[in-house]
């Protein structure tokens, strides 16, 4: 008894300090769920809602409300609401420090050591062009928050730290590869799967400027667009719309050479996937040139999937004018 009695006494000393400890927790959050885990546990990255399911071919795609996205070859869940992923590091630090980047980082040193980069880089840095080929490589990483976001700012309430520094260094790389032979001015082609009610919103609401969200990846090659289609609209339910969008760039910028499903990448990430001829325009307003028309088939009757999903094809123009402030 006595013996008992010492024991309980210990395990009543230890479950007292441990209640009056100050745990380290970092927080993981979304817009409308929030998961916390243990610093502790921070350096097994993986044990954090992991799921063995498999990638879509392109990351980024979809910003419907189930999704998953790769880390690091990982794949990932972001649960049932949208994300908005502070991925779990020992403390802050710069974008080049931070774990989701240097896979970029050391892609684009390859592509420079090996002389693969087939048009000027001009000043952009290292970090500039990474960032863009992060994008290429997870579009999710900031297309969910930018899509879903505030409509007048992007700011922390938005985007954490990374995405933040992530999206910087993308636009300031852009504005970079602008000054090069990489600028592409004139047609270029977008395909998207859109729900009913969205694309009435954003094509047919009577007005011709188009607000298109989220970074606006475009290619040089129709087939590209068409086979973009199917990707875009996998997660959507309910009445779908399938959109090509004919746009006269203005600010396009060229990034085909160091894309991850881009000439020097797409075989050897992506085997038998079309090379994707990626020309990468900002968000903005966008004017609509005409009215959409239905793509017909070469009977003259519309285009139509076997499940009653139409084809319209948009001709617009990039105006250059930005939607919001985005920090």
């Amino acid at each position: 008894m006595k013996h008992l009695l010492q024991i309980l006494f210990l395990f009543l000393t230890w479950f007292t300090n441990l209640a009056n400890a100050t745990p380290v927790f970092t927080k993981v959050l979304l817009p409308s769920c929030e998961l916390t885990v243990s610093k502790t546990e921070s350096v097994k990255e993986e044990s954090i809602v992991k799921i063995g399911i498999q990638n879509f071919a392109r990351n980024g795609i979809e910003d419907e409300s189930q999704f998953s996205k790769t880390f690091n070859g990982e794949v990932w869940a972001s649960v049932t609401c949208f994300e908005k992923r502070e991925k779990v590091v020992n403390g802050a630090g710069s974008l080049a420090s931070h774990v989701d980047i240097q896979a970029s980082l050391s892609t684009i040193a390859n592509l420079k050591s090996t002389n693969k980069l087939t048009k000027s880089i001009g000043s952009a840095s290292d970090l500039e062009l990474g960032a863009i080929h992060k994008y290429t490589e997870d579009g999710g990483v900031i297309l969910t928050s930018m899509r879903n976001g505030n409509e007048t700012v992007i700011d922390a309430v938005n985007f954490n730290t990374f995405q933040s520094q992530l999206y910087q260094s993308i636009k300031s790389g852009l504005t970079k590869l602008r000054q090069t032979n990489r600028l592409i001015t004139g047609t270029v082609i977008r395909g998207r799967t859109y729900t009913l009610a969205d694309f009435n919103s954003l094509f047919k609401s009577g007005s011709s400027n188009v607000p298109l969200k989220g970074m606006v990846s475009c290619t040089k090659n129709e087939a590209v667009a068409v086979d973009f289609l199917t990707k875009s609209g996998a997660n959507i339910s309910g009445t779908k719309v399938k959109v090509i969008m004919k746009i006269k760039s203005k600010n396009g910028v060229d990034i085909d050479d160091f894309s991850d499903w881009g000439t020097n990448l797409v075989n050897q990430r992506h085997p038998g996937n079309l090379i994707q001829e990626e020309v990468l325009l900002e968000e903005g307003m966008f004017n609509k040139i005409r009215e959409p028309k239905k793509i017909l088939n070469p009977n003259g009757t519309p285009k139509k999937d076997v499940d009653g999903t139409e084809w319209w094809e948009v001709e617009l123009e990039e105006l250059g004018t930005p939607l919001r402030t985005i920090n």
